[in-house]
């Protein structure tokens, strides 16, 4: 169904396999990334809402997105939940950006949070895992 080698492509056509091969929950496919991969998980939920359920971005910039990639959070035709987490030592991705991604969704009727985790810098160690798990596990309504 998805043709070629780009990252998209790639990740879209391994959906599809997961999805003909296993027996999933379709409506708890989640996506999340840290930094640049942050940005990108942010990506794909805001322009793919009907393959998943809900994005967790950590260390991420929407208006990257907004400013780079032509992201319009007016256009997207499903809001998803998004849960920008960050630590609140980053410098490489202020912590700032987060905040701008979640005033800047909940313009357009999103569930947007903002997860600080106290101390951390540009790093993404274990314990962040289960922040994100947990978040993830309360989207879902049968």
């Amino acid at each position: 169904k998805f043709i070629g080698k780009t990252p998209l492509a790639l990740i879209l056509r391994m959906i599809e396999e997961i999805k003909q091969n296993y027996s999933i929950n379709e409506k708890r496919i989640f996506i999340t990334g840290f930094s640049a991969g942050g940005t990108y998980a942010l990506y794909l939920g805001l322009t793919y809402p009907d393959t998943f359920a809900a994005t967790a971005p950590f260390a991420s910039s929407l208006k990257w997105l907004i400013k780079e990639a032509g992201v319009r959070p007016d256009k997207v035709k499903k809001q998803i939940p998004v849960c920008f987490v960050h630590g609140t030592n980053d410098i490489t991705v202020e912590m700032k950006e987060s905040y701008f991604g979640q005033e800047e969704l909940l313009k357009y009727g999103f569930k947007a949070v903002v997860k600080e985790i106290g101390g951390l810098d540009h790093q993404y160690p274990p314990y962040v895992t289960w922040t994100i798990i947990k978040w993830f596990d309360r989207q879902y309504t049968p």
